[in-house]
């Protein structure tokens, strides 16, 4: 198996590709090309070098005093170099709906920042203040999972309805129920795991029927993004029940770590790859037998509908096409026009009653009502009047159909006035 088929094999493939090897083509998924890549890349090397020096002070500041203030700012100011990473690489997009799915998942980092803000800073130890934390960290699950699902093209409201479903459950009704800010959070942090566990499943799901390199490179960055913030949401529950005790060294380095893989998801995403050229020529062949094949349907239904229409016209019995909800006319072939001596620009537009077509009003309500209920009619016999005022007994057959969205009758209109006559005449 080549290096570029261990790449394909699976969502973390790439990862066990390694270097390239020597005097051997480097794969576009190897470390060496991906570090030149990030090599290049000013605004992703400082925000990871930012991430790793705010990671050193938090760690530092249990054994400094004096850089206990600096440890603390240092947990906002690490997400928000993330963010101004992620913020960075939009503009450079040339789709929109990657400049949108990178932004909302900015949003959702936005989202995570504030919760924890939150509880950090805004009333902290109160049950109101731990209960919307739980609701922006929910939204931010709901961001994130939206965003993701966009380029597999797997939209719905699973992710919202199973985020909403949790926060209900873990944290308004642990709010009603037990007021002790411990126990509520506690509850939010059961949340957060699951939704750290759902998060990766979607990722994971979403990288396995995702076939570009690319996104099957970014889908696995992200989930072991998400795959941090579990370990370091676990860690949070387990000091919590006083099983794991506080570290500034494990709380320095443990947030660092998914922000450091989310970073390197929002630079690698210039990354080029070569196969996506491939695959843009094939992609643009598909599209121009796509559009070859839509011109050659497009000649056919043309020539169909000239077929169509001639044999329309050239019918001797009277045919129109008039809509169910007013009897407008829409259409008539050059038999109707012969049998009721009127021009076409006389007849389109206009209703039967306009044109005083029937004799008796209640018998176009018969027919109408009688083609409603059965679908269709057959050799219905009534009255009706030509444009000079005469008399003519017709035949009238028609159904209902449907004609780009709208509910018409087509009718065929045989006038049987000398037959009639005859067969009178012979008795």
């Amino acid at each position: 198996m080549t290096r570029a088929d261990k790449a394909s094999t699976g969502l973390f493939g790439w990862i066990r590709v390694g270097s390239g090897t020597h005097g051997q083509h480097e794969d576009d998924t190897s470390f060496g090309a991906l570090w030149r890549t990030l090599r290049r890349d000013g605004a992703g090397l400082a925000a990871l070098a930012a991430i790793a020096a705010l990671a050193a002070l938090a760690a530092a500041a249990p054994f400094v005093g004096a850089l206990e203030p600096w440890a603390r700012a240092a947990a906002f100011l690490r997400p928000a170099c993330a963010l101004l990473a992620l913020a960075a690489g939009i503009s450079r997009l040339a789709r929109g709906w990657e400049r949108r799915l990178w932004a909302e998942i900015a949003g959702a980092v936005v989202l995570w920042g504030l919760a924890w803000a939150l509880l950090a800073l805004a009333a902290a130890g109160t049950v109101v203040s731990a209960v919307a934390a739980g609701a922006l960290f929910a939204a931010a699950f709901v961001a994130l999972l939206s965003a993701l699902a966009r380029p597999a093209r797997r939209r719905g409201w699973s992710g919202t309805v199973f985020a909403l479903g949790l926060f209900i459950y873990f944290a308004l009704v642990s709010a009603a129920v037990d007021v002790a800010v411990d126990a509520v959070y506690r509850q939010l942090l059961y949340m957060l795991v699951v939704l750290d566990l759902f998060a990766i499943g979607k990722l994971i799901h979403f990288g396995g029927v995702t076939r570009a390199p690319r996104w099957r490179m970014l889908y696995s960055l992200l989930a072991l993004t998400m795959i941090g913030v579990l370990v370091n949401d676990a860690i949070l529950l387990l000091r919590l029940a006083g099983v794991v005790p506080r570290s500034g060294v494990v709380y320095g380095l443990g947030w660092s770590v998914p922000l450091v893989f989310l970073v390197l998801a929002a630079r690698l995403r210039h990354h080029p790859f070569a196969s996506e050229d491939s695959d843009s020529e094939r992609r643009g062949g598909e599209e121009s037998r796509r559009r070859d094949q839509e011109r050659a349907d497009a000649q056919a239904r043309r020539i169909s509908e000239e077929k169509l229409f001639k044999a329309w016209r050239s019918i001797p019995d009277a045919m129109l096409i008039s809509t169910v909800a007013e009897g407008r006319i829409l259409e008539v072939n050059d038999g109707f026009l012969r049998q009721f001596d009127y021009e076409r620009d006389e007849v389109l537009g206009k209703t039967g009653v306009e044109l005083r077509l029937w004799v008796e009003p209640e018998d176009r309500a018969m027919m109408t009502r009688l083609l409603r209920e059965r679908g269709a009619v057959r050799n219905l016999a009534f009255e009706l009047t030509r444009k000079s005022g005469e008399k003519r007994l017709t035949l009238l057959s028609g159904e209902i159909v449907d004609l780009e969205g709208k509910a018409c009758f087509v009718m065929v209109l045989r006038d049987v006035t000398e037959l009639k006559s005859l067969e009178l005449a012979s008795q």
